[in-house]
């Protein structure tokens, strides 16, 4: 959909129900995102059962986390999806619906800087989105 995954990982994706992803299928799915130097993390490292958003104290917990995350993959571009992870991960108030094309922040952390690209969360309740941020990553990904 946005170009990360060939058409045949793409389609298998579409196909399978999520019960039905294997491990063995999902070190598949991430090792040829890997190969491209894309990587996926969450900055909560925590979730709830049935998908009850979290509060901002449980992000700021594990922002520490996620920015050495990103030093030890020497990042350089971080896309965010909704607000309030935006919003932890940049120290400010940020409304995704604000950026559009490539429009991004930029981020300093022990003298490293990284360019932050707000977006929309695009499932569970953000699925309403998805028409609005796949232009947006491809674009993000053409400049990168």
């Amino acid at each position: 959909m946005i170009g990360i995954l060939g058409q045949e990982l793409y389609d298998a994706t579409q196909k399978m129900k999520p019960a039905e992803w294997t491990p063995e299928f999902t070190k598949t799915i991430y090792s040829h995102i890997a190969k491209q130097k894309i990587f996926s993390t969450n900055l909560a490292k925590a979730t709830q059962s049935d998908a009850r958003p979290l509060h901002d104290k449980v992000f700021f917990d594990s922002r520490a986390g996620f920015l050495r995350e990103l030093e030890l993959l020497k990042a350089k571009h971080i896309i965010t999806f909704g607000n309030q992870v935006s919003s932890v991960l940049l120290g400010k108030p940020i409304r995704v619906s604000d950026y559009s094309g490539t429009e991004h922040e930029m981020l300093t952390h022990n003298k490293r800087s990284y360019t932050i690209y707000p977006c929309f969360y695009p499932v569970g309740r953000g699925w309403m989105n998805v028409k609005k941020v796949i232009p947006r990553i491809r674009q993000i990904l053409k400049k990168i």
